[in-house]
């Protein structure tokens, strides 16, 4: 609209002086047209440009608001115990412990798994614990650097919880579970125990991926 108007304001000027070369004399002869008309030309420049990068900015990343499954509910969580264990709450679980399912990370607490561990994975003690506390690090930092418009969903599978009491499930923060980011990050081994395997398939060939590229247990 803006554009529209000053078109037929030196449309209107145009013809009234006679054509083109009358226009730009009287414009010449009037210093304040000369700079209003150029401060006219800066402003819309300007706010073309600022309109023009607020939109790629805003386009770089759109934000997509999440929707809920219905296997799936929000929740919060409190706390990492270790690579493969959380606290958790939500609407129907308060503080909760939660074993993420699929997912196997080297013990940091358990004398007796820290040695099946070490046999595994051909570490000593020592060596499985660091490995342990690194992917404790890792999955706190994946927690802590999440978009705070994000939220995080658990996922159920067949069984609800272990011989343990433990909850069972998976962690989703907009389409990344964090249980396949330990295993592709080789923080954790790719482990089934029935009924729970809705992703084994996918978390194995992680796993061998992840060994091909030498990374986090194993380098």
């Amino acid at each position: 609209m803006l554009f529209s108007r000053i078109k037929r304001l030196i449309t209107v000027n145009i013809q009234d002086k006679g054509g083109w070369l009358s226009f730009l004399r009287e414009l010449v002869s009037s210093p304040k047209k000369i700079i209003i008309i150029g401060a006219v030309v800066l402003f819309l420049y300007g706010g073309v440009s600022i309109f023009t990068a607020e939109d790629q900015i805003s386009n770089k990343k759109p934000f997509v608001p999440e929707l809920i499954a219905r296997n799936q509910e929000k929740v919060d969580i409190e706390k990492v115990i270790d690579g493969d264990t959380l606290i958790i709450s939500g609407k129907q679980y308060k503080s909760e412990k939660l074993r993420l399912i699929g997912v196997d990370t080297p013990e940091v607490h358990d004398q007796y798994k820290m040695q099946r561990d070490a046999k595994r994975l051909g570490m000593t003690l020592s060596e499985v614990r660091e490995k342990g506390l690194e992917a404790s690090r890792f999955v706190e930092n994946l927690i802590t650097l999440k978009d705070p418009r994000r939220f995080f969903r658990l996922e159920l599978d067949t069984e609800e919880r272990d011989k343990y009491g433990r909850l069972l499930g998976y962690i989703w923060l907009a389409d990344t579970m964090l249980n396949e980011e330990i295993i592709k990050a080789g923080y954790g081994t790719a482990m089934m125990i029935p009924p729970n395997s809705k992703y084994y398939k996918r978390f194995q060939k992680l796993e061998k991926k992840a060994k091909a590229d030498k990374v986090g247990i194993w380098k």
